[in-house]
């Protein structure tokens, strides 16, 4: 299984809110990748973001749970600056249709060979 590098940059995002600049280079240092590595627009490895989540977490003084949860909470503000908010929101007027609707657009990429492990479950 891989996560896309939006889902990194939205990491970055968090991070740099709750923590700045210093945190995140503590992060880019203890994953042992560059900054470009990280942020590149294509699939990672779960293990990366896991690692990723679970050292953002140690880094901002909170658990793993609590890192997720900031996660979810920052995501739509991220989305919104970031101008990505009006696409999420054509997914769907209510969270049911958003989730079927994100899963078959993971169905259509997983039709390209670099997508074939997306998967919202």
């Amino acid at each position: 299984p891989a996560m896309h590098g939006f889902i990194h940059m939205t990491l970055r995002s968090l991070v740099l809110a709750k923590g700045g600049e210093h945190k995140w280079a503590q992060l880019l240092e203890r994953l042992a990748v560059t900054e470009m590595h990280f942020l590149e627009l294509r699939m990672h490895d779960d293990h990366l973001t896991v690692r990723a989540v679970a050292t953002a977490a140690e880094l901002l003084g909170t658990d793993v749970n609590g890192a997720l949860l900031a996660f979810g909470e920052h995501f739509v503000t991220f989305m919104e600056e970031t101008n990505y908010l009006h696409t999420v929101r054509a997914f769907g007027t209510d969270l049911l249709e958003f989730v079927h609707n994100v899963d078959e657009l993971h169905n259509h990429l997983r039709k390209a060979p670099k997508h074939r492990d997306c998967h919202f479950p």
